[in-house]
């Protein structure tokens, strides 16, 4: 759930920093309410209890030993790509992720990632095969959205 306040988004139990939400696209900014943190104080709490150093350009994962370190990394620059708007790029990075979805080693899993990945993994692969077919830069922000959720859900319990 850090990682996806790192990139933009407040969550029930992080924050995204000012200066990053504000350099999302309009198409993707949402209202957001009075915050009560901020990202300093976030992490502060993260360095104290787990040594982990969190920034927003941090490619650290927070489960350094779990499968789906590699569909988070591929997810990030799908969303990179996308936010530069540029179609051929995001193309690439979507095929890097299905290429990664297909690569699961489900065995590895903790059990409730496994039972999260059992229920997005269809609609994670046909969204990113989506995202690859198309060639429409709105086109690709569309299915990248349904990705999204699927990610978030997987986030939710590996962080």
């Amino acid at each position: 759930m850090r990682r996806i306040a790192l990139v933009g988004y407040d969550s029930d139990k992080f924050l995204a920093p000012d200066d990053v939400y504000e350099k999302l696209d309009d198409c993707c900014k949402y209202d957001r309410v009075a915050q009560t943190a901020s990202l300093h104080s976030m992490t502060v709490a993260s360095k104290s209890n787990s040594n982990i150093h969190m920034s927003p350009n941090s490619t650290d994962q927070l489960a350094a030993d779990s499968p789906l370190n590699a569909i988070y990394e591929n997810y990030f620059a799908l969303k990179d790509a996308l936010v530069q708007t540029e179609k051929s790029k995001a193309n690439k990075m979507a095929t890097n992720l299905l290429a990664t979805i297909n690569q699961v080693k489900m065995e590895k899993m903790a059990m409730d990632e496994h039972m999260v990945w059992m229920k997005v993994m269809k609609n994670l692969e046909s969204d990113t095969k989506k995202i690859v077919e198309s060639k429409d830069i709105s086109q690709q922000r569309i299915h990248f959205m349904g990705v999204s959720k699927s990610i978030y859900d997987l986030m939710k319990v590996s962080s």
